[in-house]
């Protein structure tokens, strides 16, 4: 399993030297919890493996939205229990599966068994290799493993989320409790609709 950060990146935003390796275990903690909290935030796995998926069909339905994507390949599609070849149906990299005749009415006697997602190897090395997560979904998790580092910095100085803070009873401290709205805005186009 690896992350959808790059811990290069990670060192890179935080000012970290790439040479300093004292912090490397936690930044990779980090960046696998950040990875974590998007993956559920979005209801998606998004690294690249094998999946086998049940659906369902109302008569006549002609496509069905795979869970995860971008798919790489789409290996075996049965209706029914029977292998439909591959020449009777197309599927697209957005992860839609087009059945021009149309599925039969049934309740999960859909199988598709397809490889979807993205390349995360090479997420902790330098350089990385076979990394492929798209720019902004990777800042997205950098943005957030950044603001778990900030709050375990026990100054508080410099804190991610921090709206004011108070010096000597003359201002007040107030926190936002949410992903800032800009992480909010790249998650949001990544959020699985089924």
């Amino acid at each position: 399993m690896g992350a959808l950060g790059r811990l290069v990146k990670l060192k890179e935003e935080l000012g970290i030297a790439v040479s300093d390796t004292s912090k490397d275990e936690w930044l990779k903690r980090l960046l696998m919890v950040s990875s974590g909290f998007v993956k559920g935030y979005c209801h998606r796995d998004f690294e690249l493996q094998e999946r086998t998926e049940s659906h369902s069909a109302l008569p006549k339905s002609k496509k069905i939205i795979l869970r995860e994507y971008p798919v790489a390949s789409l290996s075996s599609l049965q209706v029914d229990g029977g292998t439909v070849p591959a020449e009777d149906y197309q599927w697209t990299a957005e992860g839609i599966l087009y059945f021009p005749v149309g599925f039969p009415e049934g309740f999960h006697h859909i199988r598709v068994v397809y490889t979807a997602g993205f390349a995360t190897t090479g997420w902790d090395a330098d350089p990385p290799t076979g990394f492929a997560v798209p720019e902004d979904l990777e800042e997205a998790v950098l943005h957030i493993a950044i603001l778990f580092y900030k709050e375990g910095d026990a100054s508080g100085e410099g804190r991610l989320g921090v709206l004011e803070k108070e010096w000597a009873n003359v201002g007040r401290v107030e926190y936002f409790h949410d992903l800032p709205p800009r992480i909010q805005s790249i998650l949001q186009a990544y959020r699985s609709l089924v």
